[in-house]
């Protein structure tokens, strides 16, 4: 939102440039391409705003100038705009030729485009301070100051403010990127990037929609960070598929305005918008791989079973029975889960209960008869199994009432289970993990 500089309207009309001679800045350096100009009809038109004041550069007066902002017609559309040169006056009702050439996105431009976003000239105090902190920027080699203290240090705050900032321009060269992703927590994170001929664009509003949910953070509006990031947290409702979100910028042309070698006298406007946007769909109901049932993880932990594939064994005498002199596991196959890499996993807490040990998970997964409280656990231990072995993550957006639609994360999923669990309700419990080890 602009910032609105509120003080008392002094009318005294001098058209900026009555003073003396001036040092006149090097333009052609910070001017667009050929193919961002074009021949048009320029008439001032009106003053926006009337004061006058001392302008002085390198300790020498130049005169009363006219600081504000002008009224101006560019081939029949009404502009804003403020002067670049400080030592040529200009007729109001009189038209020019002029050539207008968008600027690029570069130093002093990026500034004085910030002045024209954030500020409003809304009387002579607030157009005097803008005119003046863009002559600031345009002669930032000498010293260009007014008198004037109240202007003077509305114009300093002004610079300050807009410091380093460099808003979106029109640029040919602009990318607006938007990523999402789904956490643990059934929420989405939303990742929008910025950046204009290469750089990233800071302070930038950015418009977002999305298809379904709410907006979770940030609470204080859509802005691009210093590194033209902004990141935004979207709570999904569970039966959601997909998600999409979309991501708009809008920016302005700041034009450079030439009279011609006669009338000299450069201007600026901010008048022309261009917008960028750019969205991304999220599918939520992928991301998990090949979860593994109940049944493959009791044979993981299984004593009898080593690693879960065949026992090599080498006997002391005749055709395969006797003593035993050594036995080794050996896996022939990479389905299979070496019991080093099951005890890495350890502890696994299930609905309170602690499994430290393989031999816990095989009396958990073994017993014979169980109950309906004793298969909720067997199954969640099941799911969290499959969570540490890589075929599910705790974000993975998973179907756990065989609908064949995802419906929450395995976060919220386990989440779940255990309020049933805890509530009586074991049967619930077990068919949500039951579900999740059987997709």
């Amino acid at each position: 939102m602009k910032k609105t500089i509120v003080s008392l309207l002094f009318a005294v009309v001098i058209l900026c440039g009555m003073g003396g001679a001036a040092f006149s800045g090097d333009f052609g350096s910070g001017s667009g391409t050929a193919e961002d100009s074009s021949a048009s009809i320029f008439t001032l038109t009106n003053l926006n705003t009337q004061y006058t004041m001392p302008i002085i550069q390198d300790d020498v007066l130049l005169g009363n100038l006219y600081a504000g902002e002008f009224g101006i017609d560019i081939d029949g559309v009404s502009y804003g705009s403020f002067c670049i040169e400080l030592d040529m006056p200009i007729w109001m009702n009189r038209q020019y030729e002029a050539v207008v050439t968008k600027l690029p996105p570069t130093a002093p431009w990026c500034e004085i485009s910030a002045i024209l976003n954030k500020y409003d000239a809304t009387d002579g105090y607030s157009g005097a301070a803008m005119q003046l902190a863009i002559w600031k920027l345009i002669y930032a080699d000498s010293n260009v100051y007014s008198s004037n203290t109240y202007v003077e240090g509305m114009a300093s705050d002004i610079l300050a403010e807009v410091e380093g900032n460099c808003p979106l321009m029109c640029s040919d060269d602009t990318v607006l990127s938007v990523d999402a992703a789904v956490n643990a927590d059934n929420e989405v994170l939303v990742a929008v990037e910025l950046e204009q001929d290469g750089l990233p664009v800071s302070g930038q509003e950015i418009g977002l929609e999305i298809s379904a949910g709410s907006i979770v953070e940030p609470e204080d509006g859509f802005v691009t960070d210093f590194d033209g990031r902004l990141e935004v947290v979207v709570e999904v409702p569970d039966g959601v598929t997909s998600f999409t979100v979309t991501a708009s910028a809008e920016g302005f042309a700041l034009k450079h305005i030439d009279l011609g070698d006669i009338q000299n006298q450069v201007m600026l406007d901010a008048g022309d918008s261009c917008s960028f946007s750019a969205s991304d769909t999220y599918e939520l109901t992928v991301g998990y791989g090949n979860p593994h049932t109940i049944g493959f993880w009791k044979h993981q932990v299984k004593s009898s079973s080593g690693c879960g594939c065949h026992h090599v064994c080498h006997h002391g005498w005749g055709h395969g029975w006797g003593q035993h002199h050594g036995c080794n596991n050996s896996c022939d196959n990479g389905t299979q889960v070496p019991r080093s890499l099951i005890q890495s996993w350890l502890p696994i807490t299930v609905f309170n209960y602690r499994y430290r040990t393989i031999k816990d998970l095989e009396n958990a997964l073994w017993i014979g008869h169980a109950n309906m409280y004793q298969r909720a656990r067997q199954q969640c231990l099941a799911t969290k199994l499959n969570v540490a072995y890589g075929e599910l993550t705790l974000s993975s957006w998973v179907d756990t009432n065989t609908d064949g639609v995802g419906d929450m994360t395995v976060k919220t999923a386990l989440e779940t289970a255990e309020r049933y669990y805890f509530s009586g309700n074991p049967w619930a419990a077990k068919d949500i993990c039951d579900n999740i080890n059987n997709l």
